[in-house]
């Protein structure tokens, strides 16, 4: 017989979003003058269907865990629901997490674009931080209790230990969840389970087949900041070339002269360094842009790559030209210049004296020159001021809009997130609460809210789980007093 557990609060999922909301229904993240909510703190218990708890925060960053970026706003996520996620992020900022996590004895660091890690560069020592400051608010951690069904219930909670429970005692609507062994009812229900990606961490996608089960409309789930793949004769030769681009989504067909006018405005865009791959090109550019490019109508638009404008010695990218290692995050959108003006290349070609080849050497790694130039049959001696005007503009467009042809992505696999999810237009925007069932809370990945490289997703796992806890202790508050 299944053993029956009694919650105010059940929290499904105990990553980064579950563990906030946790921290933030129990009061500890010090909410008034005695780091308690005002009232009587409701019990919470945590559910997590693996044995180990926190797989993806241990591999993020690479293992150091990039807990957030010093500067988030709007700009930096992709959603259906922008006064939503406006709403949210402001509920708790970069700053709170980062002063809480040296309250704990965990001091952090900024490092380049923003991008905030743990001093002791170990993802393990946030990871503790947190799952010790859950429990010592007082709320349980269930480990290896993978939820197997939700349900809508008529039940009562005992209302003090010792008391027999009767039909008439508690609230008589809650949430019922079962796993394996166990039974747990709650009066309010908080959904943090994750997306799908990275399956091998434990992420199964439940928090979306939940959602849509208790009729709620999921945005088009799919891989994000995930490596893309390119034609094989777009790679060949460069798997392991790390190189700065600017990478632009435009209608299929966009002329050049368009792309490169100060007006245009791309569908998105990107800039940063790019890894060439066997399959086709990862890194902080491909990821970004990746969000952008894994969708039903992928047809209809087309990857440019812009690989000169970020060598030019007045771009925003100078800077990190000569660190050992470029950048693990992209510029942000207004930092993002256009790419360079067919006159301006031109006017740049026409003052060089040296050859086209040592010239592309320069600002390109030697491979990639060589394929730039090897399909313009011009002599590796000629003189950039030799070229005539046809190759000229032939050597601009394959620099500064060279199409890439992307024929998918790498999945969920390799995935760092889930883009799309529960559609935040159907929750209340200030507690995250399902307008369809009340007691009902979703936080996390599982929500349609997509950041973009450099700790941007973190920042929303604890934003909105901060914002879920303390609407389901609101609720829990409210069933009391009714």
């Amino acid at each position: 017989m299944s053993q029956i557990h009694h919650a105010d609060i059940v929290i499904v999922g105990a990553g980064a979003a579950g563990q906030l909301a946790a921290l933030a229904a129990r009061g500890g993240l010090s909410e008034g003058p005695s780091g308690k909510p005002s009232g009587p703190v409701p019990s919470v218990a945590v559910l997590d269907g693996s044995a180990r708890l926190g797989r993806k925060i241990l591999i993020s960053g690479g293992g150091r865990c990039n807990v957030t970026n010093v500067r988030v706003g709007l700009e930096d996520y992709i959603t259906r629901s922008p006064h939503h996620v406006r709403a949210v992020l402001a509920a708790y900022s970069p700053r709170d997490m980062t002063e809480w996590l040296e309250s704990r004895g965990v001091p952090v660091r900024e490092e380049s674009l923003g991008k905030v890690f743990p001093r002791s560069n170990r993802a393990q020592d946030v990871l503790r931080s947190w799952l010790d400051a859950v429990r010592g608010a007082g709320a349980t951690v269930h480990s290896e209790q993978r939820v197997e069904s939700v349900d809508r219930e008529q039940f009562a909670t005992p209302p003090s230990p010792g008391h027999e429970a009767t039909p008439e005692d508690g609230k008589p609507v809650g949430w019922s969840l079962r796993t394996r062994s166990q039974v747990f009812r709650a009066k309010a229900l908080v959904i943090a389970t994750g997306g799908k990606s990275i399956p091998s961490t434990g992420s199964t996608g439940f928090g979306f087949q939940l959602a849509e089960s208790l009729g709620h409309s999921l945005v088009r789930v799919r891989p994000a900041l995930v490596p893309l793949h390119l034609s094989s004769d777009q790679v060949a030769g460069l798997a392991g070339m790390t190189h700065p681009v600017i990478l632009s989504v435009v209608p299929k067909g966009t002329a050049v002269e368009q792309i490169s006018g100060t007006r245009f405005r791309p569908l998105a865009r990107s800039a940063g360094s790019m890894l060439f791959t066997h399959q086709g090109i990862s890194g902080p550019a491909a990821l970004d842009i990746s969000s952008e490019l894994t969708g039903d109508s992928d047809n209809a638009f087309e990857l440019r790559a812009d690989f000169w404008s970020l060598t030019e010695e007045d771009s925003p990218w100078e800077r990190f030209r000569r660190e050992a290692k470029p950048p693990g995050a992209c510029l942000r959108s207004a930092e993002t210049p256009s790419p360079l003006a067919w006159e301006s290349f031109r006017a740049t070609l026409a003052g060089e004296i040296r050859e086209v080849a040592v010239v592309l050497r320069s600002r390109l790694p030697r491979r990639l020159a060589e394929v730039f130039l090897s399909p313009l049959d011009i002599p590796p001696t000629t003189s950039c001021r030799q070229l005539s005007m046809k190759q000229s503009r032939r050597l601009y467009e394959e620099l500064v809009h060279r199409s890439l042809s992307v024929t998918g992505n790498a999945g969920y696999a390799k995935a760092e997130v889930t883009a799309g999810g529960v559609d935040l237009s159907e929750l209340r925007r200030q507690t995250l609460e399902s307008r369809h069932h009340p007691g009902l809370f979703f936080c996390g990945e599982v929500l349609d809210a997509t950041g973009r490289l450099g700790g941007f997703n973190f920042q929303w796992a604890y934003a909105s789980g901060v914002v879920a806890g303390r609407g389901a202790a609101q609720f829990v508050a409210a069933s009391r007093e009714a």
